[in-house]
């Protein structure tokens, strides 16, 4: 999603989440939009598209971990600091395509 603004290089701002989250992501990006100062482009690394934000860019995450083996990355010891399984959602993992998966002329990604 472009912004409103114009005339410099867009900040690529990635989400990645499991669907449980999905809601949280919206609503980050929307505050994203209404405070930011500049061009952005939303990307989202997820299970299906955002449904309220059709302009985000979306990569499928099956997808994701599969082309770039990101089950390699998987930390499948036991965390006791947290109740959820953070070790195994591969949504933890997809930062470690973006060098592959963003588009080459985005000089800054968030």
């Amino acid at each position: 999603h472009t912004n409103k603004f114009s005339g410099s290089d867009p900040v690529h701002v990635v989400y990645a989440a499991n669907d449980d989250s999905v809601a949280g992501v919206e609503a980050s990006i929307r505050s994203v939009l209404a405070h930011s100062s500049g061009p952005i482009e939303f990307y989202f690394i997820g299970n299906r598209p955002l449904p309220s934000m059709p302009s985000v860019h979306w990569f499928n995450l099956t997808d994701v971990v599969k082309r770039y083996d990101l089950e390699d990355y998987m930390n499948t010891n036991e965390r006791t600091d947290r109740d959820d399984s953070i070790n195994l959602m591969h949504s933890n993992y997809a930062r470690f395509s973006l060098d592959k998966i963003m588009p080459a002329a985005a000089s800054k990604i968030m």
